[in-house]
């Protein structure tokens, strides 16, 4: 599943499955993804896409996220880092921050690392806007914010 979600990224900017799903399916099948991995892949995106985009009225105030053990044996230390950092940064959002660990739980792998991370960090962010409103100007913000370095200044 993990491979046809990054296939999807690559490939296809970011997939709109609103558009075209059984086209799109038959593509990846075309190119070799088994039929299960690609629903798999599909439902794991259609997690993010039915999401309540509501603020809840709490998410205002600040918090402190605590893992429970199935979440801390998946997420590595330095993962759980990363989304600090990005909330810190105004980055994440309380909610975002929750539909994130959702959708890395959601993943069928043992562990997610930070570079695993970050890729479903820029998958949830780039699926919480429509269409319409996604430029390649966000796209680029998102790509630089996520995956390059942050090289820090010590004063």
């Amino acid at each position: 599943m993990v491979d046809v979600l990054l296939y999807l990224f690559r490939n296809y900017f970011h997939p709109n499955l609103g558009s075209d799903p059984q086209h799109l399916a038959v593509e990846l099948t075309d190119a070799g993804f088994d039929p299960a991995e690609i629903v798999r892949a599909f439902l794991w995106l259609e997690g993010i896409l039915h999401v309540n985009h509501a603020k809840s009225a709490d998410s205002k105030h600040a918090s402190i996220r605590h893992y429970n053990g199935e979440e801390s044996r998946k997420l590595t230390l330095k993962s759980q880092g990363l989304l600090l950092s990005l909330e810190q940064a105004g980055i994440l959002d309380q909610e975002t921050r929750e539909l994130v660990i959702d959708r890395a739980m959601a993943l069928d792998v043992n562990e997610i690392n930070v570079a695993g991370m970050k890729w479903v960090v820029f998958m949830v962010l780039l699926n919480r806007h429509r269409p319409a409103e996604t430029t390649d100007e966000t796209v680029e913000w998102l790509e630089r914010t996520i995956f390059e370095p942050v090289e820090y200044v010590l004063h």
